[in-house]
């Protein structure tokens, strides 16, 4: 009898359905799929009429935007920036700087919503800052793109204030809640 190994792998539609047929071809048809969907929340930014990124890609797709860049807004430097196959819509990273590393040791599995909680997002927080900025993330033309949006326009801030990508934040939060009635404290900026 062969050894059975469990593997869990976390991907979106399109890539299931390669697995699947990568499966196929290999005679793998014992394999257990189970389909989960994570639903994203939605922040009070978006519902007030801000587009977020993921909408403004669906819109790119449907064609429901202005030729001259972002909704009327373009940017001089990166008109046009399209997001490369397999790349984050939040963080603009392929792959997702929140998915690749979910199960590295310092994310932890995470506890009940505490008052410690905050703290111990702060230093994941930093973390993840260093996994961006080592892979040159507060570098790329959408992440600046980004940042002058929600800046307000041009100038000159020191690294520290990096927008952390929502893919972040909704992992870290997911894992580490505050406590009912706690708002989380959000960016300097909004």
């Amino acid at each position: 009898m062969e050894k059975r190994c469990e593997m869990v792998l976390k991907v979106n539609e399109e890539e299931r359905d390669k697995l699947m047929i990568f499966l196929k071809e290999q005679n793998m048809t014992s394999c257990i799929v189970e389909k989960k969907c994570i639903k994203r929340k939605r922040s009070k930014k978006d519902e007030k009429g801000s587009t977020s990124s993921s909408q403004r890609n669906i819109q790119d797709e449907s064609g429901d935007r202005d030729d001259n860049g972002d909704n009327g807004d373009p940017d001089p430097g990166h008109e046009d920036i399209a997001l490369r196959e397999g790349q984050c819509p939040y963080c603009f990273i392929t792959p997702c700087v929140a998915t690749s590393n979910i199960t590295a040791p310092w994310v932890g599995n995470g506890q009940p919503p505490s008052n410690a909680n905050p703290q111990i997002r702060k230093g994941i927080y930093r973390r993840f800052w260093k996994c961006i900025n080592n892979m040159y993330g507060w570098l790329l033309p959408q992440y600046l793109d980004k940042k002058k949006r929600v800046g307000g326009g041009e100038w000159v801030v020191m690294h520290q204030r990096e927008i952390m990508p929502e893919c972040v934040l909704e992992l870290v939060r997911e894992l580490y809640p505050n406590p009912v009635g706690i708002q989380y404290m959000g960016h300097m900026w909004e």
